[in-house]
């Protein structure tokens, strides 16, 4: 099934790309208040980069460039950061 030109694969694949990287790259913005969300998610943080070879696992067999290349912006978030940490 196709939408507008693009599978609907590369629409999943995509949105989970995009909000790994929207996790580790706000993850500090998300308040602790009602069940402790923010602690919750800085527990998690770790875990999320299991999804991006996940994600690059499903885009794999469908041949699915969008999902390929959106897998590369979790990277590009998480690259930066490690790069702070190690210098300080």
């Amino acid at each position: 099934m196709t939408v507008g030109g693009r599978s609907s694969w590369d629409a999943w694949l995509v949105s989970g790309a995009a909000g790994v990287a929207a996790a580790r790259a706000l993850h500090s913005a998300v308040p602790n208040g009602v069940g402790r969300l923010g602690s919750l998610l800085e527990t998690f943080l770790p875990w999320l980069g299991v999804a991006v070879p996940v994600l690059g696992c499903l885009a794999l067999p469908k041949r699915s460039r969008a999902g390929l290349l959106a897998c590369l912006v979790p990277l590009a978030v998480w690259l930066p950061a490690r790069a702070r940490a190690r210098t300080t």
